[in-house]
């Protein structure tokens, strides 16, 4: 009976200091994450199921206007738990016309118009 060896298969995904060499980069942090082939920035390679890029911590200046705009969604949020079974069901009617889900309607109203 032949011997048959298993091929060991990487099953990581999260954030690695490495220096990459195919194809050369500069060593960094770089975040592998499980993905399909003709999504965003992978091409169309088949059977390629994870993606290398580098790391990147977006700015986060906190600006008052960036302070107000996260408020707005805070309370958003929160009037939209409290919210009243029956009106809840009138935002989801609502957000079938746009094929949404109610509280994604009712919080893209709230931060549309800024009222709750």
């Amino acid at each position: 009976m032949p011997i048959i060896q298993q091929i060991p298969v990487l099953r990581i995904t999260g954030k690695l200091y490495l220096c990459p060499t195919d194809p050369p980069r500069p060593c960094d942090t770089y975040v592998f994450q499980r993905v399909r082939a003709g999504l965003g920035n992978v091409r169309a390679v088949q059977n390629r199921t994870l993606q290398m890029r580098r790391h990147f911590i977006p700015a986060n200046p906190r600006s008052e206007k960036q302070q107000a705009r996260r408020f707005l969604f805070e309370r958003a949020i929160n009037q939209w738990q409290n919210l009243p079974f029956a009106e809840k069901i009138k935002w989801q009617e609502m957000g079938s016309k746009r094929s949404m889900p109610g509280y994604n309607e009712y919080i893209g109203w709230v931060l549309r118009y800024g009222m709750i």
